[in-house]
């Protein structure tokens, strides 16, 4: 299949997840809250670990669509990475948080659930870092992608054979966090 690109080609138009002033959820190596953080001083220089998530959607094939980040995201920007990922909301749960970004960032729905968890903490280059407890959360995509062109460049679904083949062997495409999840966890 062909990447798609998405349906609101003006950014400006669209609604990005990188609110500055939005606060992330502390917590340690066993997923026990810590505390709220500013998001930009837990994904900047001296980063704190905290709660996040990826979401990888399948299709009726059994593919996983996967998102290519738009040029507009402060970190990995045009790498290819999971279908959306975020932060849960004080308050939030994993898959509550989940459900809500497929829908802001993609435009369909899911029913979603969890595989696990895993840590990875990531440099990119001097602009910031990702040191998160990454929840992995899969569903099906329940109707029409439509994604926020502030959030994904485009989009494309990959069987899971040839998607790990893709990322061994151009580990450069892609985030860090898919790479380490699809060591994780088998699809």
């Amino acid at each position: 299949m062909s990447p798609r690109q998405p349906s609101h080609p003006d950014p400006g138009a669209a609604t990005a997840a990188w609110h500055r002033h939005e606060s992330v959820i502390g917590v340690d190596e066993h997923d026990n809250e810590v505390g709220l953080l500013p998001r930009m001083e837990a994904h900047l220089s001296d980063p704190a670990l905290h709660r996040a998530f990826m979401v990888l959607l399948v299709d009726g094939a059994g593919l996983l669509l996967l998102t290519r980040r738009s040029e507009h995201k402060l970190l990995w920007p045009g790498f290819w990475a999971d279908s959306c990922a975020g932060h849960p909301r004080s308050g939030e749960s994993v898959i509550e948080a989940g459900e809500r970004r497929v829908h802001e960032e993609l435009g369909c729905t899911s029913d979603l659930r969890s595989l696990g968890s895993f840590v990875y903490r990531a440099e990119y280059g001097d602009v910031g870092c990702e040191y998160e407890l990454c929840h992995v959360l899969t569903g099906p995509i329940l109707g029409e992608v439509s994604p926020d062109a502030a959030e994904v460049a485009e989009f494309k679904s990959f069987g899971p054979g040839v998607l790990k083949v893709l990322v061994r062997q151009r580990p450069d495409l892609f985030v860090p966090w898919l790479t380490e999840c699809l060591s994780v966890f088998p699809f």
